[in-house]
């Protein structure tokens, strides 16, 4: 998986940097509002860390 990603990143840096950019913009904007949301109810805390977990992971 790890080999992957970095592929497809080597890739697109050069093919689609503005693409990449904007999907990374739109990632950070997506784990920003899962975060206010969990903040402003904090019910279960178990999948907000979670989420924000994978959205690191994959960032």
């Amino acid at each position: 998986m790890r080999e992957r990603v970095h592929r497809t990143v080597r890739r697109g840096l050069r093919r689609a940097s503005r693409r990449t950019a904007r999907c990374r913009r739109a990632k950070v904007r997506q784990s920003f509002q899962t975060v206010r949301r969990t903040a402003a109810e904090p019910v279960m805390p178990s999948p907000s860390g979670f989420a924000r977990r994978r959205s690191g992971h994959s960032g």
